[in-house]
């Protein structure tokens, strides 16, 4: 299958939270493919043991051999007090996506996905496969923050890295301050 194939047969159990009111902080992923990094001084999330963190004006890694970029983003709204649910991600990404294609001329994989928790899609950009990844998370019980994930690829799709960025996001932990 591919390289994160092992992972996703062994957790195969684990379900996807639904994003009803506010999403619930899963625990971490404790096994020797992920490590839990934290993100802003925010959250935490779990990526491969492989990648590796590098200085940026975001959260960056890319993994050994440098195929894979990853970033994550972060908007906070201290107005908004509840998570976007699925209408609210159709409304706020489904434009941005379809400007992707429009004045970038990326192609769209169809795959879009669009639930109460997230907005996902994949684009061909040049020789790379771009995947993007929409959430949100409450955040000290009053901020919302849109939590945006891309990850890029060299070559062509994989169904895997659609898994394996999909699986990151629903491993968003509550980053709980030190004492």
């Amino acid at each position: 299958m591919g390289r994160f194939s092992n992972f996703f047969k062994k957790n195969q159990k684990q379900e996807n939270v639904e994003n009803t009111e506010s999403p619930k902080f899963p625990e971490p992923v404790a096994n020797d493919m992920f490590k839990t990094v934290p993100v802003d001084e925010i959250y935490m999330v779990s990526i491969p043991t492989d990648w590796q963190i590098y200085e940026s004006d975001r959260f960056r890694t890319v993994n050994k051999d440098e195929t894979i970029h990853f970033s994550i983003s972060n908007y906070a709204n201290d107005k908004v007090s509840s998570p976007l649910d699925k209408k609210a991600l159709e409304e706020q990404i489904l434009p941005l996506f379809e400007n992707f294609v429009k004045e970038g001329g990326y192609i769209a994989h169809d795959d879009l996905e669009i639930t109460n928790d997230y907005a996902y899609q994949a684009f061909n950009v040049d020789d790379e496969t771009q995947y993007y990844y929409y959430t949100s998370r409450i955040i000290k019980q009053k901020t919302l923050v849109v939590i945006a994930f891309i990850l890029k690829e060299k070559g062509d799709y994989q169904t895997t890295t659609s898994q394996l960025i999909k699986k990151i996001g629903s491993q968003i932990y509550h980053k709980v301050a030190d004492l």
